[in-house]
């Protein structure tokens, strides 16, 4: 009876220590995918975020070009403008020497 309790309890131990062992077993694996999938998340992740400082950065550049390009156009539309206003202050003082002179010449 001492030897059939002993060889049960042996048998008891040898399944639990197998079981012990399948489980630590499928903890370690489950572990190991966990760590590959967080690592292919981080990677993944990096990649995202360069992407979008890439792209935040090119829309930067295309806004400040767009935005010099239409400097560049009013400036020069003013510029022209400014020579239009000479141009016409030019003229009108010519006329109103003309109108005067005329005007002087009819009072004479």
């Amino acid at each position: 009876q001492q030897k059939s309790f002993s060889d049960k309890n042996q048998r008891l131990v040898n399944t639990h220590a197998k079981c012990r062992e399948e489980l630590e077993r499928e903890l370690q694996n489950s572990l190991k995918e966990k760590r590959t999938l967080r690592e292919n998340s981080e990677k993944e992740v990096a990649e995202l975020r360069k992407t979008l400082e890439e792209t935040r950065q090119q829309l930067e550049e295309d806004v400040d070009a767009g935005i010099e390009q239409l400097k560049l156009r009013y400036e020069q539309k003013l510029h022209s403008s400014g020579g239009t206003v000479l141009k016409f202050a030019g003229e009108n003082g010519i006329l109103h020497k003309k109108t005067a002179a005329t005007l002087k010449d009819i009072e004479d």
